[in-house]
């Protein structure tokens, strides 16, 4: 008996599972020579986590039994396909380590072939064109418990609906005044077998075909005839297209298909805090709730390239999840584990501040500290120990012997600690430094705070200490990572998590699941119903932190996308698109264990508990710092803020007697300049932050736009305002303007214009996303939605 055990194939794999039941038993008959599959994503959008599974399944199938497997792009439908799309999907499923060779297909390749076979259903007395609307037809199908009725069409001539069907691809008719439909039995229990629809009457620009058809096949007639065509064995498919099988079965019956490919369901899986329908990504992208389709918090195979997980972490996800005959949720935290067990053997430890707290460090002997070089290890014992050649890498990828693989690393009179590891009044239980206690410093020793520098507030803004050595008899409370000032390197450090706070951002809905075929395809997706907004009120505000701090200085000799371990922080890597030798912006990967799992307090309440803490640890302000916090509130400073800045006199220096846009400036510098401010490293003047903040509260630019100014500004030195007029960065807002680019894009689009007045509502986003691309991307996304809707419906 063949078994999967049979095939060489890499790991990891497919566990067997009722279709590898199947495929052993065929291949042992005889039924085929050898397995073909196929993964047929549509190319009207990225591909995203979601995909995977479906992918996997298919090609890892194919490997592990010796067969082929191809890729196809079922491009069959005009709206939102794209040669972005087409490339970008095939692009992303290289990195996942596929490859097809010469079995690329496209289903747009065979439209001819297509209309061929519907032409030899109508020889055969099998379809007719019919001419009824859209409601009639569904009418006259009847219901689960009534029969269909017949079309006043359905006993047209064969030459009458060869007729009518050459016409209609001629583009003799409006869209939507026949369609071709299968005739098969309309008492059949299968409401899908009551005469489906095989062909409608659709114009569009076809990205590949351009205007050559304006009739194009459904994908319950299209999907099987291309299984056949391209020699498919086993069309894998998720559950929800168990009814669609029996048409697939009467076409392959119907046409005489030998050898015929046949479908198998199985079950679907859904992810949680998650969502993958194209719609929804869109939504976020477009309303800007984040900043593109690779920001890291997506689900698209873009962003989690740029986030930095590795394709083996996605590939292990898919073949953990499993293959089954029933439909279940699968926990995010599944995915995030995959991540955390590839990296841990591939990503070299070194150590970085987030949150930096200066040491200035003495000897034992009161002196101050000699700089020295230290040599640590980029691996724990662990890793060294699981290793099987004995070897470990270098961030080079060169493998060497465990002692070998070490890094220098400064230490000298001022180090950084992370703000978090000292308590000048440490709660029950804390294991890391406290005035007068010791902790062991990473690799260096055993440190001692001796005295603590505060501010007048109260505040800790710096330590004495004394490095005693590891031989010290002091026992120390825990081990802390620190970096060398002296030779530090200063990054951003951008700390991603769940995009949504709850498992099921949009309760129970097809579109939130992992699909092998597109429900947004023609005829599984209802696009003319609204896109519920309501998942938009579960997106994680903790989505995305920034802090600015300092990684060991050892990384500037590592090659570039080095993946890391930062020592009690979690995995990171340099930002692809952001991170650059003189500007550090390191992306968080994943944090180093789940820290969702087992939350007792909805989040409400943590943040509750978290803000009676702060204001007990907060000290008490002084007459002259509530002087200051008044007059700033009196300004349109908001309390948090304006406490900031009374306290911390290199910041409200910085701020000074600004009046203008107040509130918006004290924000900026409070939350995106401080530590900047704090280190002296900022050549904008808040007179220019004040002028931005003018454009922005006049509504001339976005929120994005003003923040990515800024980050421009403080990276070049160049005044805000500057940026603005030389990149011509505005919101697009007028009125009149908008309805410039609204008319324009109507004007280009009267077939899709005629078909939303017709019925087709989900075209409304459509002629969102064009008038969003006439425009640059600047228009005000709620004007435009208003003027649209009144346009569109005028």
């Amino acid at each position: 008996m063949t078994s999967a055990a049979d095939f060489a194939s890499p790991a990891p794999r497919v566990a067997p599972n009722f279709i590898t039941e199947i495929i052993e038993r065929d291949l042992k008959s005889g039924k085929y020579p050898k397995i073909v599959t196929r993964f047929p994503p549509e190319p009207n959008g990225y591909a995203h986590l979601g995909h995977t599974f479906a992918c996997f399944l298919d090609f890892q199938t194919a490997l592990q039994y010796g067969g082929t497997y191809h890729l196809r792009l079922d491009d069959t439908n005009p709206a939102g396909e794209s040669v972005e799309f087409a490339e970008a999907i095939q692009d992303d499923l290289r990195w996942l380590g596929w490859d097809w060779g010469e079995n690329l297909f496209y289903a747009s390749d065979n439209f001819e072939r297509y209309y061929a076979y519907a032409v030899q259903l109508i020889e055969m007395g099998k379809a007719y064109v019919d001419s009824v609307s859209g409601e009639e037809m569904a009418r006259l199908r009847g219901s689960a418990t009534q029969r269909g009725t017949p079309s006043a069409y359905r006993e047209r001539s064969v030459a009458e609906n060869l007729e009518l069907f050459a016409r209609m691809r001629a583009g003799e008719f409006a869209d939507g005044a026949h369609i071709l439909r299968a005739k098969i039995d309309l008492s059949s229990s299968n409401m899908k077998l009551r005469d489906p629809v095989l062909y409608r009457i659709l114009r569009g620009e076809h990205y590949r075909q351009g205007s050559a058809w304006c009739i194009y096949p459904m994908y319950d007639f299209q999907h099987p005839l291309q299984d056949a065509i391209e020699g498919v064995t086993h069309s894998m498919c998720s559950l929800e297209f168990v009814d669609n099988r029996a048409i697939y079965d009467w076409l392959m019956e119907t046409l005489a298909f030998e050898p015929r490919p046949h479908q198998y369901e199985f079950g679907r899986r859904s992810l949680e805090y998650t969502v993958v329908s194209k719609r929804k990504l869109r939504r976020l992208v477009q309303e800007g709730h984040v900043s593109g389709w690779d920001d890291p918090r997506m689900p698209t195979l873009r962003a989690i390239r740029r986030l930095g997980v590795r394709p083996e972490a996605v590939n292990a996800f898919a073949s953990a999840i499993g293959v089954s005959r029933t439909n279940r949720t699968v926990d995010l935290a599944v995915y995030e584990n995959a991540v955390r067990d590839d990296l841990n053997p591939h990503a070299p430890r070194v150590m970085a501040v987030l949150e930096p707290l200066e040491v200035v460090v003495s000897n034992a002997e009161g002196q101050a500290l000699e700089a020295k070089t230290l040599s640590l290890p980029y691996w724990p014992h662990d890793v060294i120990q699981a290793s099987l050649d004995g070897l470990v890498a270098l961030p080079s990828g060169e493998r060497v012997e465990p002692d070998q693989a070490v890094r220098e690393v400064s230490l000298s009179t001022q180090i950084y600690i992370e703000r978090g590891d000292f308590a000048l009044t440490p709660p029950k239980g804390f294991k890391r430094l406290t005035l007068g206690g010791a902790v062991r410093l990473r690799g260096a020793g055993i440190l001692r705070a001796d005295e603590v520098i505060q501010d007048e507030a109260g505040q800790v803004t710096g330590i004495r200490a004394t490095l005693l050595g590891e031989e010290s008899s002091i026992k120390p409370a825990g081990v802390i990572h620190w970096v060398d000032a002296a030779t530090a390197l200063s990054a951003e450090f951008r700390l991603y998590d769940r995009l949504f706070s709850v498992p099921n951002p949009d309760g129970p809905n097809p579109n939130d699941i992992l699909p092998e075929f597109d429900p947004e395809q023609p005829g599984h997706e209802d696009l003319t119903q609204p896109l519920s907004t309501d998942f938009l009120r579960f997106l994680n505000p903790e989505s995305l932190k920034v802090a600015q701090g300092y990684v060991e200085g050892s990384v500037a000799a590592d090659p570039a996308g080095t993946r890391y371990q930062f020592e009690r922080q979690g995995y990171f890597w340099p930002d692809p698109e952001d991170s650059r030798p003189e500007a550090l912006v390191f992306n968080r990967i994943i944090t180093l264990r789940d820290t969702w799992t087992g939350k007792a307090e909805p989040a409400t309440k943590a943040r509750a508990v978290k803000t009676e803490q702060k204001k007990a640890e907060a000290p008490t302000l002084s007459a002259e710092q509530s002087t200051e916090v008044a007059r700033l509130r009196s300004l349109g400073v908001s309390e948090a803020e304006a406490v900031v800045l009374a306290r911390d006199p290199l910041l409200g220096a910085y701020f000074g007697s600004t009046t203008q846009q107040a509130g918006q400036v004290a924000a900026w510098v409070v939350n995106d300049l401080s530590a900047a401010v704090r280190a002296g490293q900022v050549a904008l003047k808040v007179s220019g932050l004040s002028a931005l903040a003018e454009l922005l509260a006049s509504g001339e630019i976005s929120t994005r736009i003003a923040k990515d100014v800024l980050t421009e500004s403080l990276e070049s030195g160049e005044a805000p305002t500057e940026i603005v007029q030389r990149r011509g960065l505005k919101v697009v807002s007028d009125s009149g303007e908008l309805e410039r680019i609204i008319d324009g894009v109507l004007s280009t689009n009267p077939d899709k214009l005629a078909e939303y007045r017709g019925g087709r509502a989900g075209l409304l986003g459509f002629f969102t996303g064009q008038v969003m691309k006439a425009s640059g991307g600047q228009a005000e996304p709620k004007a435009v939605a208003a003027l649209l809707k009144a346009k569109l419906d005028g």
